[in-house]
């Protein structure tokens, strides 16, 4: 099955009430990881070309490691953009060969938002692509918020709903709870509000910040409409930690192939237990 477009595999999710693992595309030994294990568990899977990826690496070179194992994969994987702030950064994306574009602007006035995520939408579809937006901030653990500042940033299901209709956007990450760069998982998602904001939309919902929620509230929000779940600083701690104990354990290794090959492994056992979580497994 190889590349395939995001709405193709999340328009199956949707209906059958799975959600599908959305990982930042690092490196070549997460991308192999995350494949394999897609492989192993029958799970579809989105890779994502992440802001913090393009930077280090360039983009160019992210995401042609991520389309060139995608096409040769035997299940369905989309490359995706992840949310990225400006127009021009979705230009450059889609000059490169990304699968489906990415507009993060909830952080801003909800008309500012609005304008930018219109035009993201306008130049996939014009394009061929699909496009996700946000609604509603995702804040992140570093900004210390407390539990009602963090309220305060939900989606509101009016906006939402204006968004999609005057954008057509494919696939909405919507703000119930969740928080970027958590260490723990700790949070309980807005259930109630999610399920109002599934009723009142049609289209694929997605969770950011998903590597703080508890998993019991990760699937509970998939039965009412999260199909894409972005999981990101649990693969950055499982990787580096694999290294810093092979290194403890071989502390003279000079081949550095030797000390990523048992992180590369680790980051395939534990993406095979989130597919597993997800629902995800088996589909394909």
């Amino acid at each position: 099955m190889g590349l395939t477009k995001i709405s193709e595999i999340l328009r199956k999710a949707k209906d059958d009430k799975y959600a599908v693992g959305a990982f930042n595309a690092d490196n070549l030994e997460m991308v192999q990881a995350f494949i394999a294990a897609a492989e192993t568990m029958r799970s579809p899977l989105i890779l994502q070309v992440s802001l913090g990826a393009i930077n280090y690496s360039g983009l160019g070179s992210v995401t042609n490691i991520a389309i060139y194992e995608a096409k040769n994969a035997s299940i369905p994987v989309a490359v995706h953009l992840d949310h990225v702030k400006t127009y021009d950064q979705n230009v450059h994306a889609l000059l490169a060969g990304v699968g489906s574009l990415c507009i993060d602007a909830a952080d801003l006035p909800f008309e500012s938002n609005l304008a930018v995520t219109k035009r993201v939408c306008e130049l996939a579809h014009t394009a061929g692509l699909d496009a996700e937006a946000g609604i509603g901030y995702v804040p992140d653990s570093r900004e210390n918020l407390s539990k009602e500042e963090a309220a305060q940033f939900k989606t509101d299901i009016a906006q939402a709903q204006k968004l999609v209709e005057k954008t057509k956007v494919d696939l909405l990450a919507v703000s119930i709870g969740s928080m970027r760069g958590m260490k723990d998982r700790v949070i309980d998602l807005d259930l109630e509000l999610l399920e109002q904001i599934n009723g009142a939309l049609n289209i694929p919902l997605v969770l950011h910040g998903a590597s703080g929620v508890k998993w019991e509230s990760i699937q509970d929000a998939i039965q009412h409409g999260i199909c894409k779940v972005n999981i990101a600083s649990t693969f950055d701690q499982c990787f580096v930690d694999a290294i810093r104990l092979e290194i403890s354990q071989h502390p003279e290794e000079k081949n550095f192939r030797k000390i990523l090959s048992p992180a590369r492994e680790e980051i395939k056992n534990v993406t095979s237990d989130i597919f597993n979580k997800l629902g995800s497994s088996s589909k394909y």
